[in-house]
């Protein structure tokens, strides 16, 4: 199997190169620096994380260099195979990652998961259920999800659906407002088919936090939020239990990465 090393803000980990133009551009620092950074400072030693929607793995085993264990979601069937493959050129990640075929939605069993162009391209969603060439996929609800892998403690969650953000985080709600992980979540506003009406109900979620920043690290008033969702067709979101630890820096260090 054809691999390369990638080298990330002093994490290394190795990948197929079915995707090398992508894990160029990762290497590169033209793929989502951002995230990378966010990443960096809020997946620290001893943290457990969920990735859901982990495609192929870039921030699965990146997060996993300095994570005790990460939860790994992804139910695109192509994805999940390149995503399964990298993590066998990591034996020594391999050990703290548990993936799960499938997709957190508000019911457990199974459901319709379809993409946008094809399988494979990051474009999968809950949304294009109605698509040519969907596929049967198995669901948890997010509770039980916790329950089957006895997840006890989350100290951060990254979400990336692709527009099925406005089924899947109300049933998050509960555990947020109780746990406050730190949520890094990427809104898909122009896919939902209400977009004033997802609005609403993703910043009802979202208000469990006492703070949300863009991931540039600009604060978001609790005032504005559904405003700011409004006038833009995607966000990225940090949601804290307390002020941002390094406001400020992060633009800096995505600059110099």
């Amino acid at each position: 199997m054809a691999s390369r090393v990638i080298s990330k803000l002093g994490r290394v980990f190795n990948v197929r190169e079915r995707a090398d133009l992508f894990w160029r551009n990762v290497s590169r620092h033209k793929w989502e620096n951002h995230t990378f950074s966010i990443f960096q400072q809020f997946v620290r030693p001893g943290a457990v994380f969920l990735d859901i929607g982990a495609w192929i793995g870039p921030t699965v085993l990146f997060g996993a260099c300095t994570a005790k264990h990460c939860y790994a979601v992804e139910p695109d069937p192509v994805a999940f195979e390149e995503l399964t493959q990298n993590l066998a050129l990591n034996p020594s990640l391999a050990g703290k990652v548990t993936v799960f075929q499938g997709c957190i939605s508000d019911v457990s069993g199974k459901v319709s998961f379809g993409s946008q162009t094809k399988f494979g391209d990051s474009q999968s969603s809950l949304l294009f259920a109605d698509r040519q060439g969907a596929v049967q996929v198995e669901a948890l609800s997010f509770n039980d999800f916790l329950q089957r892998y006895q997840i006890t403690a989350c100290d951060f969650i990254k979400m990336d659906i692709e527009g099925g953000e406005t089924i899947v985080l109300p049933t998050m709600k509960a555990y947020l407002a109780q746990s406050l992980p730190v949520l890094y979540v990427s809104l898909h506003q122009k896919w939902f088919k209400d977009k004033a009406a997802g609005v609403r109900v993703i910043a009802d979620v979202l208000r469990v936090y006492p703070y949300v920043y863009t991931a540039g690290g600009n604060h978001l008033e609790q005032a504005r939020l559904e405003e700011y969702l409004l006038n833009n067709e995607t966000a990225e979101l940090v949601c804290l239990k307390g002020p941002w630890p390094f406001f400020g820096c992060l633009r800096q260090r995505i600059i110099g990465s």
